[in-house]
């Protein structure tokens, strides 16, 4: 049909060659996925079965499948869970380079009404306020655990200053071009 198209997944999708290879041929130029943290410690009861956790040490290599197909993925991050500490800005910096990820939204712990987070900020006195305009997911509406307030916007803030330089973005391009040969293999390869 000639589309292009997206997609929110999870890393699961790496497990399936069927799958990578059809979405490579209807059209898929990048999938988003919700990594949520690289801190270990902060991915430990994030959901109700741990299963985020339990991927966690197949991320490099579930990156690395999808992307061989010529398809980016584009990851998304939250800073300032529970278990992050000042590291928790540097550890999601290099994985992001070293996994060449082809674009990010990285956010902070936002108790929106309802959630379950918000439930425990409150139990915990830990919600900073309760003006909806500062809910937008970039602005610190909480106490963060282990560091400041000022640690984790700072911490933010230099994340996206580190991530999104020119050489940076140009790094990612050429990769994904690379990448992008083996989506020109794939689409000519005669249907198994």
């Amino acid at each position: 049909m000639q589309i292009r198209w997206i997609a929110q997944t999870d890393v699961s999708i790496a497990d399936d060659d069927v799958l990578l290879r059809e979405m490579v041929r209807s059209g898929c130029q990048w999938v988003v996925i919700g990594f949520e943290s690289v801190h270990f410690d902060s991915l430990q009861n994030l959901d109700q079965k741990n299963w985020k956790l339990r991927q966690f040490p197949g991320y490099k290599a579930a990156i690395a499948k999808i992307q061989s197909y010529g398809i980016g993925v584009y990851g998304t991050f939250i800073v300032g869970l529970d278990g992050d500490d000042v590291s928790v800005f540097q550890m999601t910096e290099n994985f992001i380079k070293k996994n060449y990820l082809y674009g990010v939204n990285i956010t902070v712990p936002t108790p929106l009404p309802g959630t379950a987070l918000r439930e425990k900020m409150q139990h915990e006195n830990r919600i900073l306020t309760n003006d909806w305009s500062y809910y937008t997911f970039w602005d610190v509406t909480i106490q963060p655990k282990k560091m400041q307030v000022s640690q984790l916007e700072e911490g933010l803030l230099h994340l996206y200053e580190n991530l999104y330089t020119d050489t940076l973005i140009a790094q990612r391009l050429t990769h994904m071009k690379k990448l992008a040969k083996n989506r020109k293999r794939i689409i000519e390869a005669p249907h198994q």
